[in-house]
């Protein structure tokens, strides 16, 4: 199968030597090792940011209130057509 998850837990075999062979455990340990998690998200979408913090997420004991990426400046537009192909249309 050829899904978005897919490749990325085979692009975290490939960087990390990371192998989840379902998804709850690819889930748990996202929850385990946010920090690392989000790198590796950033990694794999190629996120470019203008402005990058080494805070990717404050707790305020809320999750919902949580500040991700804390201090970041991103360019959508940059970032959505990072990955455009004639294949695989940004739009």
């Amino acid at each position: 199968m050829n899904s978005i998850i897919n490749k990325y837990r085979s692009f975290l075999f490939q960087t990390k030597n990371l192998n989840f062979n379902s998804y709850s455990k690819l889930h748990k340990w996202s929850i385990d090792n946010q920090k690392e998690f989000w790198i590796s998200i950033i990694d794999f979408f190629k996120i470019k940011f203008s402005k990058q913090t080494k805070d990717f997420h404050l707790d305020n004991n809320q999750f919902y209130n949580s500040k991700w990426f804390y201090n970041s400046k991103l360019s959508y537009s940059e970032n959505i057509f990072n990955s455009y192909s004639d294949e695989i249309p940004a739009i």
